[in-house]
């Protein structure tokens, strides 16, 4: 089944993307609270692009 080898691909790079977003934002919620600082940026979206 190519076409459930495609989508599994997919999904996992889509997880990859997703979980890169989160450790880029709470890195920088992070750095801001170590150096005192408010934080406040929203955390990132879920489902953050929709097909259609």
């Amino acid at each position: 089944m190519l076409a459930e080898k495609y989508l599994k691909q997919r999904f996992a790079e889509g997880r990859a993307e997703e979980r890169a977003r989160w450790i880029d934002w709470n890195r920088r919620r992070e750095e801001a609270q170590a150096k005192g600082e408010e934080f406040t940026e929203p955390p990132p979206p879920e489902n953050p692009k929709k097909n259609g």
